[in-house]
């Protein structure tokens, strides 16, 4: 974990414990335990990181989900908004590749600390911006008819401009992966219930509780459907995280750029869209 990401950790601490408003020895129980076990978590790639704070803030706040508001109000102004996107794409050529250009803005919904966004405004500027790495081609020419895809999603509110993207690869055999446990903002069986995912996919959750895709946590039914599949398409920073180091072709990597740590590692600005195949990663950068 580089320190850019303790600083982020750190403002998530202050954030949460701003919003929930704990007494203060129950703060200094949680701020405690970071500090105690960080020698120890610096060591570690940061979504093991990330999972172990979110599990601190989880245990001393005493809130399974503390996300929950957050995720409700953007998977609410998302179905709000989507319904002219997707009039907007009925008009369009080149439905599939507009639509995954929508489906990467909208990895902008994110509530990690120092992150702001408006949905409806920041999805729009970003939809219009050409990707800083455009590995679509090579992704379209990958998904044939029953082609065993596996989406994984990022965060709530995103899953519904996911889904719109999914809409136009339905001749392949998609099966969607959330979250098996709340974790920031990002998407559990719930909020893939409330997008309609079900409507034309397999969803299945991970397993697991971190803010990621780490495959030595994940379920058994989540690694069957991870080895059976033709096409992976990791979407957000997160999932990046979690799945960079891995040599394997079929990953696929559709995120937006939210910080200069990620940014950097991929050799683009910050606040730029990518899709990009796992080939393009440095593994040297381990």
């Amino acid at each position: 974990m580089q320190t850019d990401c303790f600083f982020c950790h750190l403002r998530t601490l202050e954030k949460q414990i701003k919003k929930f408003a704990p007494p203060e020895d129950v703060r200094k129980q949680l701020v405690g335990e970071f500090i105690d076990k960080y020698t120890g978590l610096q060591k570690q790639y940061n979504p093991y990181a990330a999972a172990a704070i979110h599990a601190m803030i989880r245990k001393y706040l005493k809130v399974e989900d503390p996300y929950e508001s957050e995720k409700a109000e953007s998977n609410r102004k998302a179905l709000e908004i989507v319904k002219e996107w997707r009039k907007n794409l009925d008009q369009t050529s080149y439905k599939a590749y507009q639509a995954i250009k929508l489906a990467l803005a909208a990895n902008i919904i994110d509530f990690g600390p120092g992150h702001k966004f408006d949905i409806a405004i920041d999805i729009g500027k970003l939809q219009k911006q050409e990707l800083a790495i455009d590995d679509s081609s090579s992704l379209f020419n990958s998904i044939k008819n029953n082609t065993k895809v596996l989406y994984l999603a990022d965060n709530a509110g995103e899953i519904v401009f996911d889904k719109l993207f999914l809409e136009q690869i339905a001749y392949a055999d998609i099966t969607v992966a959330v979250r098996g446990f709340p974790v920031i903002n990002d998407a559990t069986m719930k909020d893939a219930s409330i997008a309609g995912l079900q409507d034309l996919a397999k969803v299945i959750h991970n397993g697991n509780d971190a803010p990621s895709t780490l495959l030595d946590r994940c379920s058994a039914e989540f690694m069957n459907a991870y080895r059976e599949a033709d096409v992976i398409i990791a979407k957000g920073q997160g999932n990046f995280e979690g799945l960079m180091f891995e040599k394997d072709p079929r990953i696929y990597f559709a995120l937006v750029t939210k910080c200069e740590v990620i940014a950097n590692f991929i050799g683009i600005e910050k606040n730029k869209t990518a899709l990009l195949n796992s080939r393009r990663i440095d593994k040297t950068k381990k």
